[in-house]
């Protein structure tokens, strides 16, 4: 899934609510037949790990709750929340190895029952690049904070202020993602929702320790942003996130400094080891005022404290410090 079919999705996550909300309380399928399916499913994936069972069963359940409650027109969108829960699902399974059209195709085969129409989601079963299911995944926990943080505006509701303090946590740390894609889908989405949050907040005297005005993200270039502060890599599909990883302004710098550094020493061994220094040692002695006696003196010294100046220059490597571009 490229970032044009994510959109699709930062246009939905708010109404992905209202799908969670009517399966959550959708009265599940007790019959032992869901739970033979899932396991057979499990064998073939895994031996050992039973945590494929669960959304194995939450793929069957939601199905079978869309036959009974969506209208026509909401079928497709439905079934993009399934895919979103499906692929969010398996992606918090350890070490999971089994992509979500897969998954999906393994529990068709393994279903023979007739009352559950599989074909129904099956153009929308797509696999999500991690970095989009973060981004989406941002999203949806941002409006059902919001969500939750406003229907619990009770009396004594404890819940109503953890709410708004985990709203603001997750805005925060998503902040960092839009200093250099300031502009896309997914950080107007996150900006919108926190001018939301802040209207509200307006009103709500409550929550005293919690944020109560949040800031939009910093636009920065991509010369100071190297990586994303997120759970998934920087780049889709050979397409950076965050621009550039390059440096030009180092690499500026370190060319003529590196020719500063080898100059000298080229110089140093022209004169001290080729026919070119005899020849020019009487002119530079004469030009700087410096008898023989003197260089022979000076040449004796700098032979008795060569090893130790090697020895001093190599240790003093160990001490050399490099600060970190990746912030």
């Amino acid at each position: 899934m490229n970032f044009a079919e994510a959109e699709e999705y930062y246009k939905l996550v708010d109404k992905f609510q209202t799908f969670k909300n009517g399966f959550d309380k959708y009265v599940r399928d007790t019959t032992g037949y869901y739970n033979y399916v899932c396991q057979q499913v499990t064998k073939l994936l895994s031996d050992k790990d039973k945590y494929y069972e669960k959304p194995c069963l939450d793929v069957l359940h939601y199905l079978k709750y869309m036959m009974n409650s969506d209208s026509h027109d909401e079928k497709r969108e439905s079934c993009m929340f399934l895919n979103y829960y499906l692929n969010n699902s398996l992606q918090r399974i350890k070490n999971n190895k089994h992509n979500a059209t897969k998954f999906y195709t393994n529990i068709k085969e393994n279903c023979m029952n007739n009352f559950i129409d599989f074909n129904v989601c099956k153009q929308e079963i797509r696999d999500i690049h991690p970095f989009v299911l973060y981004t989406i995944q941002t999203l949806f926990n941002l409006y059902y904070h919001f969500q939750k943080y406003k229907s619990s505006s009770i009396p004594n509701d404890v819940n109503h202020c953890l709410y708004a303090y985990k709203f603001v946590s997750i805005y925060e740390n998503s902040k960092n993602t839009c200093k250099v894609h300031y502009n896309t889908s997914f950080c107007q989405k996150i900006i919108n929702i926190k001018d939301q949050y802040n209207t509200y907040r307006e009103s709500d005297s409550k929550c005293s320790n919690v944020k109560k005005k949040l800031q939009n993200p910093e636009k920065e270039g991509p010369r100071n942003i190297l990586q994303v502060s997120g759970p998934y890599g920087s780049s889709l599909h050979g397409h950076h996130m965050l621009g550039s990883t390059s440096n030009p302004m180092g690499n500026n710098i370190s060319v003529p400094f590196a020719i500063l550094l080898v100059t000298p020493i080229l110089l140093f061994i022209l004169y001290k080891f080729t026919p070119v220094g005899p020849m020019l040692r009487p002119h530079l002695h004469k030009y700087l005022g410096i008898s023989g006696n003197i260089d022979e003196k000076n040449h004796e010294l700098h032979s008795n404290n060569f090893s130790d100046d090697e020895t001093e220059t190599h240790n003093s490597g160990y001490h050399i410090t490099y600060n970190s571009l990746a912030q």
